[in-house]
């Protein structure tokens, strides 16, 4: 497969598959990501910190068009997420989905993924982080429950949002 070809697509999994399907296509050496996060769980009267899917039933893969168009020609429960206005299955560029995946996977407590559909901001100034866990991260300066962070929004689906971030750990991108 051609480097220069490969692009993230977002991909959804039906019955909350994500982690079987992420096996089989990590066992068919295809890159793929699926957000991770810690939950607290009960099971009987234990209490578990549990590594689980931060949004069910959502994978991506690092893919050339034509192998995803034969990944999606398999019985694999998957479907294309699609762009509405292009009609066309979603995009992820290469920049944009390393910062996600750097915010999402630093293991910092604080750091939460949600659907777009639930942060409505104005338009906010793009910025980048220049301190910190996050230096180098770009995305729109945003206050979400009373906190500076930076969001992050994947292709209009999630929004990754940063941990606390100081004003003066964060520029303005001209």
């Amino acid at each position: 497969m051609n480097d220069a070809q490969r692009q993230w697509f977002a991909l959804r999994v039906t019955y909350a598959r994500e982690l079987k399907i992420k096996d089989y296509l990590d066992s068919q050496q295809i890159e793929c990501y699926v957000p991770m996060q810690y939950e607290m769980r009960t099971r009987g009267e234990r209490r578990r910190r549990m590594l689980v899917p931060a949004i069910h039933n959502l994978l991506f893969v690092h893919i050339d068009a034509a192998t995803l168009r034969e990944l999606k020609a398999t019985d694999l429960p998957i479907r294309y997420m699609m762009d509405r206005e292009t009609r066309r299955p979603i995009v992820i560029p290469d920049k944009q989905m390393e910062d996600f995946i750097r915010i999402v996977a630093s293991g910092i407590e604080h750091v939460e993924v949600v659907d777009s559909q639930r942060i409505r901001f104005a338009e906010g100034d793009r910025v980048r982080v220049t301190a910190g866990p996050f230096c180098g991260v770009e995305g729109v300066y945003v206050r979400y429950k009373g906190h500076s962070k930076v969001a992050l929004s994947i292709g209009g689906l999630l929004t990754a949002l940063t941990a606390y971030v100081p004003l003066d750990c964060v520029e303005k991108i001209p």
